[in-house]
């Protein structure tokens, strides 16, 4: 059972849409069209951002870099050395 209040503000147009696709969807209230919507848009961008996909060859290239790393040039050298001077954790 929801506990938690969203408040939102809408023009007339949109309301006015929002409430015929809610009763064209037999939704009991608007809230229940929104909550609806919410529930499934949310789960695609959650997804979408915490994960990608690769072509094959470039996971497989980008595996082969992890297993034997280049050896670090003078600009990360001196970029560590930066981030050991200001103390990061």
């Amino acid at each position: 059972m929801a506990t938690k209040r969203f408040e939102m503000r809408l023009d007339d147009k949109l309301r006015r849409k929002a409430e015929k696709a809610s009763a064209l969807l037999g939704r009991n209230s608007l809230t229940e069209y929104v909550v609806r919507l919410l529930e499934a848009d949310v789960e695609r961008v959650i997804s979408e951002h915490e994960s990608f996909s690769v072509r094959e060859d470039i996971f497989t290239q980008f595996m082969a870099a992890c297993e034997q790393p280049a050896k670090p040039n003078a600009k990360l050298q001196s970029a560590f050395a930066r981030y050991k001077e200001q103390g990061f954790k």
